[in-house]
């Protein structure tokens, strides 16, 4: 039996003398965790991401590196919002499909509004061979949102190649896997 009243230690919610009290940053919370604190939020906000693909699963992982306080991100999708994807792409909404924005657009505004301090770049173009490495000029981590292979294997080649961290997710029907890629690990 779980009783449905919760009590917290007065030390984070104990009026004005309290930790959160008139808390106003948004990664504080983050921050009272011992394995991340203020010295791994500062890291977070000083990291830059590239995320290919921002449909479903790309959308999600776009939205988490946002809200974490990842400083910096790289979308990139050449796809367009469609009305046949809204119930499983979260970052969109109807007015995106109705006017058939490019993704990584979509995507970018919204995480502008999810976390206004992060520098998002949108680049509405296919990653393959050629432009891999310019669009991961920089990046710390790889993320992975894609749906096919051919672009996979660019960014394995890409994290080995480079020793850049890759993490490799898909999603298909009701099972998702996730894999990360850590070069010379």
């Amino acid at each position: 039996f779980l009783s449905p009243v919760v009590s917290f230690p007065p030390l984070l919610f104990g009026g004005r003398r309290g930790i959160m009290a008139g808390a106003s940053q948004p990664h504080l919370r983050q921050e009272l965790l011992p394995w991340l604190g203020t010295a791994g939020q500062a890291r977070l906000a000083s990291s830059h991401a590239l995320g290919v693909g921002c449909g479903a699963l790309g959308g999600v992982l776009v939205e988490w590196l946002a809200r974490a306080g990842v400083g910096q991100l790289t979308l990139v999708d050449r796809d367009v919002v469609e009305p046949g994807t809204l119930h499983r792409q979260v970052l969109f909404a109807s007015e995106d499909a109705s006017r058939g924005v490019p993704k990584a657009e979509a995507a970018a505004r919204r995480v502008r509004d999810i976390a206004p301090q992060a520098r998002v770049q949108a680049c509405v173009e296919h990653l393959g061979p050629d432009n891999a490495a310019d669009l991961a000029r920089g990046a710390q981590v790889l993320v992975d949102g894609l749906d096919n292979m051919e672009t996979r294997l660019v960014l394995n080649d890409l994290s080995v190649r480079d020793g850049v961290p890759y993490v490799h997710a898909a999603a298909v029907a009701m099972q998702a896997r996730c894999m990360p890629v850590l070069p010379g690990g």
